[in-house]
């Protein structure tokens, strides 16, 4: 029987990256992960099921923070297609702050 142990350390690494916004390494706990399918098979009942749990755990953080990251995009492009905005200084008068060259790279 093979141990889980390592797949599922992969996974919790993934987890604790994504909630930390450290999306660096994404790509290689892929090209990880992969090297264990081959493995999955000879696995017990109980790992299997531990398995699931914690891929499934993965695989919603992703879609959370692609979701999260298509946010940004879009607030982004909103803020550099606008104007002008207005804000409010210490004494609540309303001033305009042009918005030109928020949302591009230096």
């Amino acid at each position: 029987m093979t141990d889980s142990r390592e797949i599922e350390d992969l996974l919790d690494h993934l987890v604790t990256d994504l909630r930390q916004a450290f999306y660096g390494r994404i790509e290689t706990y892929s090209a990880e992960l992969e090297t264990f399918l081959d493995l999955i098979p000879q696995l017990d009942q109980q790992a299997l099921l531990r398995l699931r749990r914690k891929a499934e755990r993965s695989a919603a953080c992703l879609n959370a923070a692609a979701q999260g990251l298509r946010a940004g995009q879009r607030r982004l492009s909103e803020m550099a297609s606008a104007e002008r905005a207005d804000t409010y200084d210490r004494h609540g008068v309303r001033q305009a702050l042009p918005l030109q060259g928020i949302g591009r790279r230096l």
